[in-house]
């Protein structure tokens, strides 16, 4: 059930946030000496992309064993908007601005 149509459209969607988390956890490491705390607040951090990634990785597998339905693309509007909104705005604009200002 992986075809074109909203099955290829979801597969794409999903291969995106998949691929955008990867490179999310691979570039957001702290770098020069960060300080103690900022080493801990990180791996706080990138513990909730990890567990991001895994939500992703879900709902991939659902696609892949069922294809795509209304409810999986619904669950993953709601995922993505949640993500978006209260994730990225909020804390992934910290952690660039903490960049921003070690460079």
């Amino acid at each position: 059930m992986q075809g074109g149509g909203m099955g290829g459209t979801m597969k794409k969607i999903l291969s995106f946030i998949l691929v955008s988390v990867l490179v999310i956890l691979a570039g957001c490491a702290p770098s020069g000496t960060a300080e103690e705390t900022k080493a801990v607040e990180f791996k706080k951090h990138k513990k909730i992309h990890e567990n991001f990634k895994a939500t992703v990785g879900e709902l991939v597998q659902r696609f892949e064993d069922s294809g795509s339905s209304e409810n999986l693309s619904s669950d993953v509007n709601k995922i993505l908007v949640r993500w978006l909104v209260n994730h990225i705005q909020k804390e992934d604009s910290k952690i660039g601005e903490h960049i921003k200002k070690t460079k």
